[in-house]
């Protein structure tokens, strides 16, 4: 899977610098409801359409850690967890409140 990123900033003299950003998913996901929303670290990160789950996926053996997004009211994770870097993804695009 892939997601690309396309940044526009203008610039002081009015010229557009355009950053394209291609990230591809490293470790096989299998759900069809998932969207892949990048990486973030060793992390392929995920949001689950149908259950709302936020899963970050690390290893080839299907290792991923997953929270329900009511749990992250409660929980308290550190900006670097993969789990909270995707919550803020989503929160960016309104996918979660």
């Amino acid at each position: 899977m892939k997601i690309t990123t396309i940044t526009n900033t203008v610039l002081d003299d009015g010229t557009t610098n355009t950053q394209v950003v291609i990230e591809t998913s490293r470790h096989q996901h299998d759900c069809g409801e998932c969207l892949f929303m990048g990486c973030h670290k060793e992390y392929d990160l995920y949001f689950c359409t149908t259950n709302k789950d936020l899963i970050a996926r690390y290893g080839e053996l299907g290792d991923y850690i997953s929270m329900r997004p009511a749990h992250l009211n409660v929980t308290s994770l550190n900006d670097d967890h993969p789990i909270q870097a995707l919550a803020v993804k989503l929160r960016r695009l309104n996918l979660l409140m």
